[in-house]
């Protein structure tokens, strides 16, 4: 069952097949008037509402993967592969912009989760090979996941002192 956005802009999941995202969130279009006073949950909510909309259509018009570049390479060095520039998207509808090549030492990050040495979600869901199988050949994918950092630090604006 849906839930729509209240007046205040905040609004709630609904349930839905996509285990990625979690469900479709009903969105509510904030809407502005001449001399009105504008808030910090005013414009968070407008940004939220274009983010939210552009990942929906993402998702459901486009589906989800390499759009542009990407490409994976051999390096130079051995082991290392080269990760292309690039544009994708993520099953949530997010877009991944990889804006410079990336070098990777491939191999080292194999060995470090077939080792085990390494607990945390970079080699899931990775299952170590059986020792007698070490000569049998492997497949592994290299994969990127979105993460959302800011890009500049703001500074709030400030009276100024007489």
């Amino acid at each position: 069952m849906p839930t729509m956005m209240n007046h205040t802009g905040t609004s709630k999941t609904t349930k839905s097949a996509c285990p990625a995202c979690g469900g479709l969130e009903c969105l509510c279009r904030p809407r502005f008037y001449a001399g009105q006073l504008l808030t910090e949950s005013d414009l968070q909510a407008l940004d939220h509402y274009i983010i939210a909309k552009n990942k929906l259509h993402n998702r459901y018009l486009h589906g989800t993967g390499v759009v542009c570049g990407l490409e994976v390479l051999c390096h130079e060095c051995k082991g290392w592969v080269t990760i292309k520039s690039g544009y994708a998207l993520d099953p949530c509808g997010n877009d991944i912009i990889v804006c410079e090549d990336y070098y990777f030492d491939l191999c080292a990050k194999i060995k470090e989760c077939c080792d085990r040495k390494s607990k945390d979600w970079e080699c899931e869901p990775m299952a170590s090979p059986p020792p007698d199988c070490k000569d049998l050949e492997q497949c592994w994918y290299v994969t990127l996941r979105y993460k959302e950092s800011e890009s500049r630090g703001i500074t709030a604006l400030k009276s100024p002192r007489a």
